[in-house]
């Protein structure tokens, strides 16, 4: 057994036997034909914690240390994802610190292709988080929101859609209902109730968007990110991403896991998977309050409209679904 397993404090244990059992999906999956994908997954799931177990004193009491994981994990997402190669046959040693590495071509969402400035420093990049909760019902995963990554995002607020205290352990608690026409959160033992997340996704969005027209340039946030209560979201790795792929924050992207289960059925189109986050830029959130503004948004009383393929807040769980099409 590895010794960074053998750490008696009992969150670091769990959150070290992660990266090492991704690491070893990595190995897994990478030896089997047509699983690259998840193979890659699985080491991007090992960098989502690598900042973290970098700074255990067990971190190189195993076979793959940190940095010879970010080493490799940089090189199999460049040559697989965006320069679409082969994935490289060798595992790499690790040459050099945990950081962005070797000279590439720009990709298109670099200010570089675009002619605009560069982006500010990984650093400096501003995080907003967005936590949709149900409260009181999930204050116990409110709370580890609060203990583990609350204090590294710029801002953070929990959105509801029902009555709960304006603020959670010194952080913000949005009541969307308050401010838009949205379905209520189910109640303590509601047998059925009709899902709001749709609703919940795409006005949360919209309040951080008007929240941008009364605020400086100097504290708006670069990047905001739509979580669930139990995502396990890591803002620093977010940052180094940012930073290292040279997004610029002022061009309209949004970046998550991708999902292909709809591709190929209703409503025809790739989305990016809101178990996992989806983040999107300072200019996306501004296009989407143009789009509101200019009538582009639909809205609708019926469940069965999710998967239309438009813009719409509508009754219903598939809010990544539908924030795809937006």
């Amino acid at each position: 057994m590895p010794t960074g397993l053998q750490m008696r404090h009992r969150g670091a244990r769990c959150l070290i036997g992660y990266f090492v059992y991704n690491v070893m999906c990595f190995f897994k999956w990478i030896a089997e034909e047509g699983q690259e994908i998840f193979a890659v997954t699985n080491l991007e799931s090992a960098m989502d914690l690598a900042s973290i177990i970098q700074r255990s004193s067990c971190q190189n009491g195993w076979g793959f240390p940190v940095a010879e994981v970010a080493e490799n994990y940089e090189r199999f997402l460049t040559h697989h994802w965006h320069w679409h190669l082969p994935i490289p046959e060798l595992w790499l040693p690790a040459s050099r610190p945990l950081r962005c590495w070797r000279p590439r071509a720009a990709e298109p969402q670099e200010p570089a292709a675009l002619g605009r400035p560069a982006p500010p420093p990984g650093s400096a990049i501003r995080v907003q988080c967005l936590v949709l909760v149900v409260y009181p019902q999930e204050q116990e995963r409110m709370a580890m929101v609060v203990e583990t990554y609350a204090s590294q995002c710029d801002t953070l607020a929990f959105v509801t859609a029902g009555d709960a205290p304006h603020h959670f352990r010194g952080y913000a608690v949005i009541d969307l209902s308050k401010h838009f026409p949205i379905g209520p959160d189910p109640k303590i033992g509601e047998e059925n109730p009709t899902p709001n997340t749709i609703e919940k996704t795409f006005w949360g969005l919209l309040h951080a968007a008007r929240s941008l027209r009364h605020k400086g340039s100097a504290e708006k946030p670069h990047v905001t990110c739509r979580l669930d209560s139990d995502t396990l979201f890591i803002p620093q790795n977010l940052r180094r991403i940012l930073a290292c792929r040279n997004f610029s924050t002022g061009e309209p992207w949004a970046i998550g896991f991708e999902n292909y289960a709809h591709k190929h059925q209703q409503p025809g189109r790739v989305f990016l998977n809101g178990g996992t986050g989806i983040c999107v830029s300072q200019a996306t959130l501004a296009k989407l309050y143009a789009n509101v503004e200019e009538g582009g948004h639909l809205t609708s009383e019926s469940s069965d409209h999710w998967n239309v393929g438009a813009c719409i807040s509508a009754p219903g769980h598939w809010d990544d679904v539908v924030l795809g099409a937006c």
